[in-house]
């Protein structure tokens, strides 16, 4: 269960949970949209054109990396995935035995640089809370992806710093 070698990965890796079964055919909740593209992007098997955050839409690339991944692992290769099916089973196996992302930022050399990745960690708490306040799927969704591109810039700084989506 190897990742192809430019493989995206992101900062805590999390189970995919789906709630109904995502597939081409089938009607998804946007949640299940971005909780796959998460987990199959810090797989190697997802990545947006434009290297922005996963938004909560289907799009081919979803699709081919449910494909591609199902391949690696020996799987049926139909690009759907149920949940507690053998894929979700299978991405979840690979997401816990995945080696820890290396970081190609240099650690935090001083006490000021360890204590602006914990602000870090904390706005990006914060801002999870928020999302999980809002009241419909969609707005939750690009509340979750505008809050991991929050992070990201915050963790190199002089990145602009984008707003937190609230609806």
């Amino acid at each position: 269960m190897t990742a192809p070698a430019n493989a995206p990965r992101a900062l805590a890796p999390r189970a995919l949970a789906l709630r109904a079964p995502l597939g081409p055919d089938h009607v998804v909740e946007p949640e299940d949209i971005l909780d796959a593209k998460q987990a199959l992007g810090r797989l190697g098997y997802y990545r947006t054109a434009d290297g922005s955050a996963p938004g909560a839409w289907v799009d081919s690339a979803l699709f081919n990396g449910i494909r591609s991944f199902q391949r690696a692992n020996n799987l049926k290769a139909d690009g759907l995935i149920r949940p507690g099916g053998v894929t979700e089973r299978a991405v979840n196996a690979a997401l816990r035995t995945e080696e820890p992302p290396a970081n190609d930022d240099e650690p935090p050399a001083n006490d000021e640089e360890q204590h602006a990745l914990r602000d870090c960690e904390q706005q990006r708490f914060l801002d999870e809370m928020k999302c999980g306040t809002l009241p419909n799927a969609m707005a939750r969704a690009k509340c979750y992806s505008s809050s991991m591109q929050r992070y990201a810039n915050c963790r190199h700084n002089g990145y602009p710093y984008p707003d937190l989506y609230v609806g």
